[in-house]
């Protein structure tokens, strides 16, 4: 799905940090017939149930590994990239990883990190819920952790709902519960950031600007 439109960035919803790491929620981001298109093409693509070694110990799980090339033209990375651009205007970003995730009662994900961050590097991992429509009851929420393995933050997968977040920190999918018959489809981009080069010199501390949006 490719965007018609280039709607003005906003704030995050709310922004949290972890351990000096930042977590942006966004709503509203998205139209309903956007939300509802997203859904129905997360539901039609072929998903593959591979062991994942490095993410859940081995564990099966339901995904599509994406061509980026082909992403950057989605409407959901499209819309990530604009406020990236805002957010961070001394970075530069570019998709590195773009994924689709299935997961169904049952399923084990484990805590992870997608990337560890450098000084003149960073990843940053997004979250955008595809499902149209989702159950507060059926739980599925996306758990941050601490460096210490706490649990300080969960996420529901309201529908539409963006996170942008620092790859670095723990975090670990939400799995739906027995109550709920649907599968809780996700799109997962990473995006790997470096300074501009007018910025290395004096590169700045990486933190978002929110009042620029």
């Amino acid at each position: 799905m490719t965007s018609g439109r280039r709607p003005s960035p906003r704030a995050p919803t709310r922004a949290y940090r972890i351990d000096g790491k930042d977590i942006l929620i966004f709503d509203g981001l998205f139209t309903r017939r956007e939300i509802l298109e997203v859904d129905d093409e997360c539901a039609s693509m072929d998903y593959m149930r591979a062991r994942n070694t490095e993410m859940n110990q081995g564990y099966t799980e339901w995904s599509v590994l994406l061509e980026p090339r082909t992403s950057r033209q989605h409407i959901v990375v499209q819309r990530i990239q604009a406020h990236l651009a805002i957010l961070y205007p001394s970075w530069r970003f570019s998709l590195k990883q773009s994924y689709a995730k299935n997961l169904c009662y049952g399923d084990c994900p484990y805590p992870h990190v997608d990337a560890r961050s450098e000084p003149d590097r960073v990843v940053l991992s997004t979250i955008y819920f595809a499902n149209a429509r989702w159950d507060p009851v059926w739980g599925g929420e996306t758990q941050f952790f601490n460096g210490e393995m706490e649990a300080l933050l969960a996420i529901a997968p309201r529908p539409g709902r963006l996170v942008i977040f620092d790859g670095s920190v723990l975090h670990r999918a939400g799995v739906p519960m027995r109550n709920c018959q649907a599968s809780r489809y996700s799109l997962i981009n990473k995006f790997l950031g470096t300074p501009r080069p007018r910025a290395r010199a004096g590169a700045p501390a990486f933190e978002p600007s929110f009042l620029a949006l």
